[in-house]
């Protein structure tokens, strides 16, 4: 996937529905064990625009081999990454 083409869409709406991502990372640090399942299903609800950010910016997470892709629509990831993917996330987007 090219960053640079996925970063030209990414607008007011596109950042709205990362902050939903760094949310729900920011909810899982307290759940228990060493895995963590990311869910665009508990992310975005039935938002399909929300469902498309998310995929999008999770790929490019998963090409750097910070998450793996599980089935459709679901990653996982150790919980000690938790940190590295909320800054990689923010580099990505432009706001750190």
């Amino acid at each position: 996937m090219n960053l640079s083409r996925f970063l030209r869409v990414i607008d007011a709406v596109g950042v709205k529905y990362v902050e939903r991502l760094i949310y729900y990372l920011d909810r899982s640090i307290e759940q228990r064990g060493r895995i963590i399942s990311i869910k665009i299903e508990k992310i975005c609800k039935t938002d399909k625009k929300c469902s498309w950010y998310i995929y999008k910016l999770m790929t490019l997470i998963e090409e750097e081999k910070l998450v793996y892709k599980w089935r459709k629509g679901t990653w996982i990831m150790k919980s000690d990454n938790i940190e590295l993917i909320k800054k990689r996330i923010l580099t990505l987007i432009g706001i750190k």
